[in-house]
């Protein structure tokens, strides 16, 4: 086997692997966007729901002077 030959095909194997890693951290990354996403619109729901409960409370509170 030629040095020429090896050469090449060790670059295209290099390169080859690097996009297949490539590929796979930007479908965790998408992946962990989403669980992100997910986790927040959650958070936020929760956060809404408990500023909402204490914002009606006080409501009734001032409404009953």
């Amino acid at each position: 086997m030629p040095l020429k030959s090896f050469i090449v095909n060790y670059i295209f194997k290099e390169i080859t692997c690097l996009s297949v890693l490539e590929w796979n951290f930007q479908n965790d990354m998408t992946n962990y966007i989403k669980k992100l996403r997910l986790f927040y619109s959650r958070s936020f729901f929760v956060v809404s729901m408990i500023i909402r409960i204490i914002f009606e409370k006080y409501i009734k509170f001032y409404n009953s002077f």
